[in-house]
Order: structure tokens, then C-alpha cells, then sequence
């Protein structure tokens, strides 16, 4: 009786993902399977804060969190790692989130915030969410800069959020000190997952992703390079750049062309590639995007690129664009007719 428990198998589903890579990079993987409880909606209590949320004098300067449970017990299986503050609903954007952080025991009091967050928006991303997890994991892992890796699930209706979960759970030790698993409980958007992402972060800068890793994460090496030398408030990965490079469908490809001379036509062409899904945002100007209330990014299309990069230009901050490879990956949620449509409009 009750609801039914979906049983995944890591040794399929996981530990493929992450064969061969685990002691490179100093992770633990899981080797047992694990139950994967359907994941609850955010609760009707919690949804009755979002209209004190809403109110246009609601302008916060850090994240508030509105309700916290009991903090949890260490994870079940060696106790390797700890859930931080159990679950916490904040205020963001389109209403309250439930907010989940776990560390390995011995970062369970972080010190010192991370270096880089890593920011991955999903929407019904269970097929390919755990590869590209392992891949993030293991770079990170090693990296010589510390990090968060976070995963805001945008109301998915699949397994995304409990493949995310149990990869979140299990990816500590090294230079990833924390990771955190935000759920919008409906689905709101990618720009409004992107705006929740980058004001939930912590550390000096935050990558934003694309879950299906159409650009490899270690590509933030050079990004996080280009911003401390030359104290850039913002750094485009762009394919159309000196570096850069695309494997794309001849659709895409003249889908971007046709966008790009769109935007020089209108005035906005602070960079040659607004698109590309992969971009690292420094603290302050996160701040000034973001925030909820008095943050400067409204747009709910897939234009709110173009919006970021215009208002940080407007700001004053300094931008860099740098070539980034890029692969066009199946299952694409962009709508080449219906969304394209709808950004020359945003424009």
C-alpha cells in the first residue's frame, strides 16, 4: 500500500557513470543499491508563505529561511556524510524553495565559504543527470579551488530529483566541501531556476551549467582564470570566439546564426555568443541580478541570457568573453521554432 518506491540500481545507473574515475579523483562512490523515495511537493504550508514572499517590500540581503526542520541524521551506510540543517525553505524567487546541504563529516562546520559554486538547473533531466553529476564530481573533487556543487530541480515530474539526491549525497572529500539540492516543487522556469541558484550560492563566483553538459565543466578553469586576472564581474563561454568550438545540428547552428544577428540588429551585441549556457557570475553582481525583490532580472524566457549580460554591462562591470568547446547533446528542452519565436520577441 501507499505510494510506490521506484528501486534504482546504482551499479546501472551510477557507478558506470563513474567507473575508472573514482580514486583519480579522490570520491567515494556507492557500491550498494539504494531505494529512492518519490520526493514530496512543497507542502501546502510551506506555499502559504509565498504570498508574505511576494510583497514588493520584500527585498532580503541574504537568504532568509523561512522554516527549518530538524537537522538530520548522519547518512545511512558509514555515516561518510551529513545532512547540514535538514531541510530549509527559503524565500526566492516564484515563492519558497526547499533547500537540502550535505557535507562529509568533517566539513560539516564549513569554515570558509567555497571558492565556486556550481550551478546545474534541471527540468526532467533523469536520463542524463547522474553522467553528467559524475563528471562534475570528479573534476571537482580535484580541482585546486574548494566548491559547492548544487542541483535546482525545476518541478520535474521524472526521477530527477532523487538521482540527484543520491549523487549529491555521496560526493564529498577532496576540494568539494559542500553540495545542495534546491527544489522549486513546480515548475517555474529556467531563468527563474537560473535567478534561485545564483542568489542561494555562496563564494566568490558561480557557474552556471547546463545539465546536459553540452560544455565539459572543466572548461571553468579558464573562465575562473579570465575573471580573477582581469577582475571580471562576468565571463561568457562562447563558441564563436578565438577557442571556442560547436558540434551542433545544421537547425541549432542556423537557429544561433539567425538569433545572433537579431540581437547586433537591436543594439545588443555586448558579446558575439549570449547562449552558449555556460557562464560565471561574481558574487556582487549575482547579488544585483538576483536578489529577490530589488534584483534586477525579470525576464522568464530563455533570452534572460542576453538580460544578464546587458544589465552587467549597464552595471559597469567588466565582461569577458572566452572560447568554450561545445557539443549538442539529444534531448534538448529548447524548442527550436516555439522558443526561438519567443526570444526574437523578448529581444
Amino acid at each position: 500500500g501507499g505510494t510506490p518506491v521506484r528501486r534504482i540500481r546504482t551499479e546501472d545507473s551510477v557507478v558506470g557513470a563513474l567507473a575508472g574515475h573514482s580514486r583519480a579523483a579522490r570520491c567515494s562512490v556507492p557500491t550498494t543499491p539504494f531505494v529512492l523515495e518519490p520526493t514530496a511537493s512543497i507542502t501546502a504550508k510551506e506555499e502559504a508563505v509565498a504570498d508574505t514572499l511576494a510583497r514588493p517590500s520584500f527585498a532580503p540581503d541574504r537568504p532568509v529561511v523561512v522554516e527549518a526542520a530538524a537537522a538530520a541524521a548522519p547518512v545511512a551506510g558509514g555515516g561518510a556524510s551529513v545532512a547540514l540543517g535538514g531541510a530549509w525553505v527559503v524565500a526566492a524567487h516564484g515563492g519558497p524553495v526547499r533547500v537540502r546541504r550535505w557535507a562529509p563529516e568533517e566539513n560539516a562546520q564549513p569554515r570558509s565559504s567555497p571558492d565556486v559554486t556550481v550551478i546545474i538547473p534541471a527540468y526532467n533531466e533523469q536520463a542524463r543527470l547522474a553522467a553528467t553529476l559524475a563528471a562534475a564530481i570528479r573534476y571537482l573533487c580535484a580541482a585546486p579551488f574548494t566548491s559547492c556543487l548544487m542541483v535546482v530541480d525545476d518541478g520535474s515530474n521524472d526521477q530527477t530529483v532523487p538521482v540527484a539526491e543520491m549523487m549529491l549525497r555521496h560526493a564529498h572529500q577532496g576540494s568539494l566541501r559542500t553540495t545542495t539540492l534546491v527544489e522549486h516543487g513546480k515548475n517555474r522556469g529556467k531563468s527563474v531556476a537560473v535567478r534561485n541558484g545564483l542568489w542561494l550560492a555562496s563564494g566568490a563566483h558561480r557557474i552556471v551549467s547546463d545539465a546536459d553538459a553540452a560544455t565539459p565543466l572543466w572548461e571553468l578553469d579558464r573562465l575562473l582564470a579570465i575573471a580573477i586576472e582581469r577582475d571580471a564581474g562576468l565571463v561568457v563561454g562562447s563558441r564563436d570566439v578565438t577557442g571556442g568550438s560547436a558540434a551542433w545540428t545544421l537547425k541549432r547552428r542556423l537557429s544561433h546564426q539567425l538569433f545572433r544577428l537579431w540581437v547586433r540588429m537591436n543594439g545588443l551585441g555586448a558579446v558575439k555568443d549570449s547562449q552558449c549556457g555556460f557562464k560565471l557570475y561574481r558574487a556582487d553582481l549575482a547579488g544585483q541580478l538576483c536578489r529577490p525583490g530589488s534584483g534586477l532580472s525579470t525576464t522568464e524566457g530563455f533570452e534572460f541570457d542576453l538580460e544578464h549580460i546587458e544589465l552587467a554591462r549597464k552595471l559597469g562591470h567588466r565582461i569577458e568573453e572566452v572560447g568554450v568547446r561545445w557539443t549538442d547533446q539529444p534531448g534538448s528542452k529548447v524548442r527550436l521554432i516555439r522558443d526561438a519565436a519567443a526570444m526574437f520577441v523578448g529581444v
